[in-house]
């Protein structure tokens, strides 16, 4: 028997330059996205993300990046 459980991750963004602020609140407004921070290094963004299910993982992924100003986007799904 498979127990579904809720489904967390982590996304790392790189934005255009000077574009975070907009992108970060951009994300805020996502369904599935529960905090958002602007951090610096190699990194602009940290996205923490939880889904009810993993297959929804996918969709939430596919919005994030079709947001123009976000470069690079790498995914850590946590289990």
């Amino acid at each position: 028997m498979i127990v579904e459980t809720e489904t967390e991750g982590y996304i790392l963004i790189v934005t255009t330059i000077g574009a975070e602020h907009e992108v970060a609140e951009r994300l805020k407004r996502i369904r599935g996205v529960d905090e958002v921070r602007i951090i610096y290094g190699s990194w602009d963004l940290i996205v923490k993300v939880k889904v009810s299910d993993f297959r929804e993982i996918g969709s939430l992924i596919s919005k994030i990046r079709s947001i123009p100003e976000i470069e690079y986007a790498e995914t850590l799904v946590c289990t």
